[in-house]
This record gives structure tokens, sequence and C-alpha cells, in this order.
């Protein structure tokens, strides 16, 4: 087990670092993260308009699957992304320690009608390096089924939620030590699905802690509070 530690510690942290360089390539993506943040409430309006009637059809517990849904998708991903190139042994403890959150997810899409449920194939550490953008691009086609299936808010739960996946299995897979959320996806996508700022802004940033795992901790109390949140929002006004 304490090999299968370190190892995960080492793949892992490669593949952020290889992350990390990917989305710094350009000098001004600060500036650039800042002035798309201010159309966010622009662009919640329009989510707000097209997803109106749909939402207020579809019960509450809709907003939470289509959250809990992403989240085990992003977390899949990242998980077992990281050590695509792995040995044969290494990857067979990380399906087993992953398998019952698979079914979980499996059963969820098919319950919602939104299967085939799949997690993003990764061959190259370019491929993980860029999780998060091919999330965004939707390359599963789930954010779109989700969207057809429920609403254009339902499918920005499902990306905060696949976000918030990819965030907190970085985290697990190193005890806290790799613990990086980032705002531009989990903010955008939280606003355009109008959640309320004050249940995802702590999620932005890396909480206050003693140790790696105490923020890790933190961290997870206040996904709950938020997922908590999810489950009490009205339909859209």
């Amino acid at each position: 087990m304490a090999r299968f530690l370190l190892a995960t510690l080492a793949i892992t942290a490669m593949y952020v670092g290889l992350q990390q360089v990917w989305l710094s390539l350009s000098p001004l993506a600060e500036l650039y993260a800042s002035r798309a943040e201010r159309t966010w409430p622009e662009e919640a309006a329009t989510v707000a308009a097209a997803a109106r009637q749909a939402d207020q059809r579809l019960s509450p517990e809709w907003h939470v699957g289509a959250f809990r849904l992403g989240y085990h998708v992003g977390y899949l991903t990242e998980r077992v992304g990281g050590f695509a190139m792995s040995s044969d042994e290494v990857r067979e403890k990380v399906r087993a320690i992953t398998a019952p959150r698979l079914k979980s997810a499996e059963d969820l899409a098919r319950a919602m009608g939104v299967e085939p449920m799949a997690v993003l194939p990764v061959s190259t550490a370019d491929d993980f390096a860029r999780v998060d953008e091919r999330l965004e691009q939707d390359e599963l086609g789930l954010a779109k089924r989700m969207e057809d299936k429920a609403s254009l808010r339902h499918r920005h739960l499902l990306m905060l939620g696949m976000h918030l996946g990819v965030t907190v299995a970085a985290g697990d897979g190193t005890d806290g030590e790799l613990l990086e959320p980032k705002r531009r996806f989990i903010g955008h996508h939280a606003t355009l699905a109008a959640v309320p700022a004050a249940a995802w802004e702590p999620l932005t940033r890396v909480p206050e802690g003693a140790t790696a795992k105490d923020r890790l901790a933190n961290y997870m109390a206040s996904l709950g509070e938020l997922e908590r949140a999810i489950g009490q929002l009205p339909p859209l006004p």
C-alpha cells in the first residue's frame, strides 16, 4: 500500500504539473479569466431564459442528480486517467478502488436517461493534462444528452460536478497534497446554473487547515454544503 501511495503521488504530481504548464501557456491567462468572469451574469441570464420552462417542469431531484453524475464522471476521469500509463498491477488496483463509484454513476445515468456513462479516455500525458478542457468540449457527449433530456441549467450543474470531481480526485489520491480548485470552471458553471455564490465560492480556493488532510476534509465539508444548496435550488423564475 505504501508503494502504491508513493506511485500515486509521483504520477499525479507529474500530471498536475503538465496540466499547469498547459493552462499557463498564455501570459495573459489571468487577465483573460478576469474579463471572462465579468460576462458570467449575462451568460446566466441567457441560460435562465433558455432553461426556464424545462427547469420548472422537473423535480428538484434532477438538480442533485445532474450534479452527482458530473461529480462521478470527473472523479473517475481524474483518478483512472492518472494511472493510464502505470503498470497493470497499479491499474488493476485503481479499477478495484473505483468500481463502486463507476457502478453508481452508471446506475444514475440510466435512471436519468442519459446513458451511456463513460469517462474520458486517457492514453498519453497530454490527454491527461487537458482533462479540464476536454470536459469543457464535451468529448463524451454527456453534457449534450443532459441538456436534451433536462435543460441547459442541468447541463451546467453536470459540468460543475465534473470539475469538482476532478479537483477532489486529485486531492484524494495524494492525501490532500494536490488540491487545486479552478475558479474559472467551478465558478462559471455554478453561476450559469444559478447556484448562490455563497455555496460555491468556498470551493474555488484551498481552505485553511493545519495539514493537507485537514484542508481536504474542510474542502469536502464545503462540498457537502454545496450539494445541500443544490438540493434546495428553486425553479428558475
